[in-house]
């Protein structure tokens, strides 16, 4: 599945290598989204949110209490929400305790990205924020994934879809990729620099 998105590309190619079996929480996702066939797995998905045109099972506000016991999901995926999420401990926490344990929790969020409401956002996670969380709620990381390719990348992610139609928008996607792999073949100094400019990140963790 490609999209117009550079960082959409990356975090599509992340869940594709994935595996959730059993019943799964979708926290603040969409049944619309077209990733959840993207996972491999027997599962079947629990979407929540509090935005009807998502078609959620359940309505739920994440900045509260989930309406849910302990341990009655055996994983979650939580795909570009965290960001527009002002209590952000609070929607860890609940999908941490809604979790079974040695259930698996993917998370993903943009970073270098511009504002972009929905209906607000908050706040950019680094690694080193990723990792603090997993220990703060007795969660083991499998992996954190840095995402996009460069410079030109990240340009392309902050005026690409500004461009009035999907034919430019995906001819300048492909551009940036191509300058950005030719920067990362010929300069180590171009690596170190595109990973310190990270489009977003993709974690995986385990409940303990």
């Amino acid at each position: 599945m490609k999209t117009t998105s550079i960082l959409r590309d990356c975090e599509y190619t992340e869940i594709s290598k994935v595996h959730l079996n059993g019943k799964i929480l979708d926290v603040g996702g969409s049944k619309k989204s077209g990733y959840h066939e993207l996972v491999k797995g027997e599962h079947t998905f629990h979407v929540i949110n509090l935005d009807p045109t998502c078609e959620p099972d359940t309505f739920v506000d994440i900045e509260k209490t989930f309406p849910f016991e302990d341990g009655k999901f055996d994983g979650a995926i939580c795909l570009n929400v965290l960001e527009h999420i002002f209590e952000v401990q609070n929607a860890f926490a609940e999908t941490v305790r809604t979790v079974k344990s040695g259930g698996t929790m993917v998370f993903a969020t943009p970073f270098m990205h511009h504002v972009h409401g929905s209906p607000d956002d908050y706040g950019r996670y680094t690694e080193s924020h990723y990792r603090k969380m997993a220990a703060k709620y007795n969660c083991e990381i499998v992996s954190i994934t840095p995402l996009g390719k460069g410079f030109f990348s990240l340009g392309y992610q902050c005026v690409g879809g500004s461009l009035p139609t999907n034919m430019l928008r995906q001819a300048a996607k492909q551009i940036a990729l191509a300058l950005d792999s030719f920067g990362n073949k010929i300069s180590k100094r171009y690596q170190i620099l595109s990973q310190r400019i990270p489009l977003g990140y993709f974690v995986v963790m385990k409940k303990k």
